[in-house]
């Protein structure tokens, strides 16, 4: 397990970034799919029906991968999740679309509170259970003039969007615990956490990684964006010295630990992802410093540097390289 640099890992940390991989043996990705979606109108409602619920979260387990072992009291948790989601919103004061959104948003959030440690939940395809949890919770007369098309893109987007947010939280605790451990204060944790996060949002919604199973150049477009964001951002809340909460050294570190933790998008996952100590992780880490200390005296700090998606091999040589000159110039 240490083939990835040695990081001296617990078994139990291990054990967590494993849990967190995304496998695309069960998980069915790559855009709508119906057989993702209840056979059934969204007009069709079953308010005050379990069945309709109960049934998808039964077929769930039903198509789970041979070895994965389940109880009926998991299944019974994810469907109380999936039904209590519904019951703080405010169906007569936002649209739709918006109580979609906050259903798996609030869904989202229990799950992962309470089944973090399943390994099926980084494997299995929820959208149809979501979907159904919708369709028997929310007033009938709300999505009676919904089309089913509108409303299957809806439920897609809302559940990647949730499940992607409420998936990276506890990878990202178990990153700043490896890394950062008891040393930093809370005020800077939080303000390194806030920056990641949302770098990493940015990198999500910008690159094209987010949103299709990734190739190298893809990989390398969103790594750039999120790194590069990331330090802006903490720039930003630290009045243009980002080395005074995030030293370059750790965030090179943090990063690494982030991608094998299973950072990666789960649009963009491939039988390749994640990949450990990656060279151009380093290169963007450094660029992005030289790009956001405000008070850096070196001057190649006023030299704007880009990552050009294009030519791979050949950038990637001249991006090592320069990564490779710094370190031995440090």
């Amino acid at each position: 397990d240490s083939g990835g640099g040695g990081d001296g890992r617990s078994g139990a940390g291990a054990q967590a970034a494993r849990s967190r991989q995304i496998s695309p043996r069960w998980r069915r990705r790559g855009g709508l799919a119906p057989a993702r979606m209840v056979a059934i109108p969204p007009s069709a409602t079953l308010a005050g029906s379990e069945d309709l619920l109960w049934e998808s979260v039964s077929n769930l387990f039903a198509q789970a991968p041979e070895g994965c072992s389940e109880t009926a009291k998991s299944a019974r948790k994810l469907r109380e999740y999936f039904r209590k989601g519904a019951k703080t919103l405010k169906f007569d004061a936002k649209s739709w679309q918006e109580l979609v959104i906050d259903y798996a948003d609030s869904v989202f959030f229990a799950i992962f509170q309470g089944l973090s440690d399943r390994e099926w939940l980084f494997e299995a395809d929820l959208v149809p259970v979501m979907d159904a949890g919708i369709k028997e919770t929310f007033p009938r007369s709300l999505l009676v003039d919904v089309r089913a098309k509108e409303f299957e893109d809806v439920v897609v987007a809302a559940h990647d969007g949730a499940f992607e947010e409420h998936r990276f939280t506890p990878i990202l605790w178990d990153a700043v615990q490896e890394v950062l451990g008891e040393d930093v204060g809370a005020k800077t944790r939080r303000k390194v956490c806030d920056a990641v996060t949302q770098g990493r949002a940015f990198a999500v919604k910008s690159s094209a990684a987010g949103r299709s199973p990734a190739g190298e150049c893809e990989a390398r477009d969103f790594v750039y964006r999120w790194v590069d964001k990331t330090i802006e951002l903490l720039s930003v809340s630290t009045q243009g010295r980002p080395s005074d909460a995030l030293p370059e050294l750790s965030a090179v570190e943090f990063f690494h630990a982030l991608i094998e933790l299973g950072a990666w998008p789960i649009a963009m996952v491939t039988e390749d992802f994640p990949r450990k100590q990656w060279d151009f992780v380093e290169y963007c880490v450094h660029q992005a410093y030289m790009d956001h200390m405000q008070s850096n005296n070196d001057p190649r700090s006023r030299k704007r540097g880009k990552w050009r998606r294009g030519n791979t091999a050949a950038t990637d040589r001249m991006e090592v390289e320069d990564a490779r000159s710094w370190k031995r110039q440090r």
